[in-house]
């Protein structure tokens, strides 16, 4: 369960950090940076399996962390996506699309998981 979890929640995390790439880099093709994702993702989980195996206190403490960063990533995701997206040459209404869009992504994906967050707290 730890090792699909960990899995997803960094893939998550890249998700967020690709719209920025994206962003930086608009015709660069997503197959290179999907490959270093799961590399990553798939990295990144083998590292924490020894670190949360054993205790529960320890893989709340690994899950905590995460949950941590994932919000960090989101609104340092958001706030490059709002100063890309105000530079000249975007039009307002693609502008307001996109922000739209992805702020809303980015806040509901929040808001799920603030119940995964706050009973983390409440175990830790």
């Amino acid at each position: 369960m730890f090792c699909s979890w960990s899995f997803s929640q960094w893939m998550n995390i890249f998700l967020l950090l690709d719209i920025t790439a994206v962003m930086k880099a608009p015709f660069k093709s997503k197959d290179a940076r999907i490959r270093i994702y799961y590399i990553w993702s798939i990295a990144l989980t083998l590292l924490q399996i020894p670190i949360a195996n054993g205790s529960t206190k320890r893989w709340l403490w690994v899950l905590f962390l995460n949950r941590t960063f994932l919000i960090l990533v989101t609104f340092y995701a958001i706030v490059v996506s709002c100063v890309k997206l105000n530079k000249q040459g975007i039009s307002p209404e693609i502008r307001s699309l996109f922000l739209k869009r992805y702020v809303s992504f980015a806040l509901a994906y929040l808001v799920t998981s603030a119940y995964v967050y706050y009973s983390i707290i409440e175990q830790l």
